[in-house]
């Protein structure tokens, strides 16, 4: 400690030890899917968190089959993850 000094900052200078620099990288965590004009939303919440659906209004009818299929392979994972076994 005897080889510390104490000294005031130079003139003009920011005391730049009261804030850490700040971290170019850092984005504030998004905590939900936001509502769009064009877009459906459906929430509903677990005893775990909250489940998000978004999916555009105007869609096709291969566009419907293609996501009922996409969603069908969400749930098998789901239900992996879970432990669920099914008849099927």
């Amino acid at each position: 400690m005897s080889e510390l000094t104490v000294s005031e900052p130079l003139v003009g200078q920011k005391d730049q030890s009261k804030q850490p620099p700040s971290n170019p990288l850092f984005r504030k965590p998004e905590s939900e899917i936001a509502e769009k004009t064009g877009f459906s939303l459906e929430r509903s919440t677990l005893d775990e968190g909250p489940v998000l659906l978004q999916w555009p209004e105007n869609l096709s009818a291969e566009s419907v089959a293609d996501f009922e299929y996409w969603i069908q392979g969400v749930l098998r994972r789901a239900k992996r993850k879970a432990g669920v076994t099914s008849g099927k």
